[in-house]
């Protein structure tokens, strides 16, 4: 399917550092209308992460409103790396990850999930993960269940 038309959007955003701590806050758009039809469909966010005493908190909310008259999607998450590096040797490159999200589809109910899990960092460039996913359903942005993986960072 060969989808032409226009795509228009844009990001703003502003981080402070404030004593030991740096917080940024930001602000997304992006609107699509394909050729075929003249309706738009758009996505948007708004995300805050906060660094402060090695912890990284980072949140997010967005929702995506498709063309027509589909329903509006929408969803949210508050998430902390907290480091173990104050347990010394392998343990300084250990984060562990809490995590809660909401997920409203376009049709059902609410999914709604926690995450507990752990990641290891050896080098720059290497990032090993595992984690748990509590969840009240099953859905495709919200996978219950053991999730790992090895990304390598170029």
């Amino acid at each position: 399917m060969d989808e032409q038309g226009w795509i228009v959007g844009g990001r703003l955003a502003a981080g402070r550092a404030i004593g030991n701590a740096f917080g940024t806050v930001a602000a997304d758009v992006a609107s699509y209308r394909p050729r075929s039809h003249g309706t738009w469909t758009t996505a948007a966010g708004l995300d805050l992460e906060v660094s402060v005493g090695g912890h990284q908190v980072m949140s997010e909310f967005s929702c995506f409103v498709p063309s027509g008259r589909a329903r509006t999607t929408h969803g949210a998450y508050v998430q902390d790396a907290i480091p173990f590096r104050s347990l010394g040797g392998f343990a300084r490159d250990v984060f562990g990850t809490v995590r809660a999200e909401y997920f409203q589809p376009a049709a059902g109910t609410a999914g709604v999930g926690g995450l507990l899990g752990v990641f290891w960092r050896p080098r720059q460039w290497v990032v090993v993960r595992a984690d748990y996913l509590f969840a009240n359903r099953t859905l495709e942005e919200l996978q219950p269940g053991f999730h790992a993986s090895i990304a390598l960072l170029f």
